[in-house]
């Protein structure tokens, strides 16, 4: 088997790659249960962050201010209007959020 060695890492590829869509898939269907939850008005404030990550994943991104923001999207779609800001005080309970432009008025 001369290839032996291209194909074993052709397959490490394709595993990868299911990994890093199965990945994006859990996401969206995280970040889709977020708009949800806010639609419906089961997002609360007060809520651990602890709980906000095991139910919607980790943020995308966070920042230290003067208060805690994390930011949840879509992985994929950098630009898209759908965006969601936590607020988290000192405690790391939620303070507030608020969804990107084009959702709903801030909280």
């Amino acid at each position: 088997m001369s290839h032996a060695r291209e194909l074993s890492t052709l397959k490490k590829f394709s595993d990868s790659r299911h990994k890093l869509e199965n990945y994006v898939i859990t996401q969206e269907e995280s970040f889709d249960r977020l708009l949800e939850d806010i639609k419906f008005g089961r997002l609360k404030e007060g809520t651990s962050k602890s709980k906000i990550v095991s139910r919607y994943g980790e943020p995308v991104f966070c920042e230290d201010n003067s208060m805690y923001v994390c930011l949840y999207r879509y992985p994929l779609r950098y630009f898209s209007e759908d965006k969601v800001y936590l607020y988290f005080d000192k405690e790391n309970k939620l303070n507030r959020f608020e969804l990107g432009s084009g959702g709903e008025p801030d909280r």
